[in-house]
């Protein structure tokens, strides 16, 4: 499954460096999906988790306007985030 952090602006600027796995950008147009691709299977909201996704979030937000994605958005396939 491809989990979503944030929605930013397609700037081309490196990925932040945190401990999160490899996060990766899948572009549309203008707009970019920061996200990593995970095992299938529901996410749990761990206090792990959640802190996760706002380490990933705040690093992205010091150099790039950035559009949060809510803690679970997740797609099954990359078709699905596309459209």
């Amino acid at each position: 499954m491809i989990y979503v952090y944030a929605i930013t602006e397609a700037s081309g600027l490196a990925l932040p460096d945190v401990e999160t796995g490899r996060l990766e950008v899948i572009q549309v147009e203008a707009l970019a999906a920061v996200c990593t691709r995970r095992a299938a299977g529901r996410l749990e909201p761990t206090a792990e988790e959640v802190w996760r996704h706002e380490l990933v979030v705040e690093a992205l937000m010091r150099d790039r306007a950035t559009l949060p994605a809510r803690f679970g958005t997740t797609f099954g396939e990359e078709g699905r985030l596309r459209e």
